[in-house]
């Protein structure tokens, strides 16, 4: 059995994510947000090149503002990855 390690609440959520890896080597990526908390935030995206510590600048029906990869993992076709929000914000969506 393992343990969650999540220090916040999550809220599913829908909708597109554009993401910006910021200098030296700026690429744009789209993709699709699975969930939000207050501080966070995970998608779906076809960027095999994006890792954990890269830098971002992030738009999303929930927030915007400049996010750390915490973790990448590959799902058959498609890449997930979790974000941390280090300036800006993330609002909960209504349930």
């Amino acid at each position: 059995m393992s343990a969650d390690r999540r220090r916040e609440e999550r809220f599913a959520a829908e909708g597109e994510v554009s993401l910006e890896t910021l200098p030296p080597l700026r690429r744009l990526i789209h993709g699709k947000l699975t969930d939000v908390s207050a501080h966070g935030f995970r998608a779906l995206h076809a960027d095999r090149e994006l890792t954990a510590g890269e830098r971002v600048r992030f738009s999303h029906a929930f927030g915007s503002g400049e996010a750390v990869v915490v973790w990448t993992r590959i799902l058959e076709e498609q890449m997930a990855s979790g974000f941390l929000v280090v300036n800006g914000g993330v609002r909960q969506p209504t349930q």
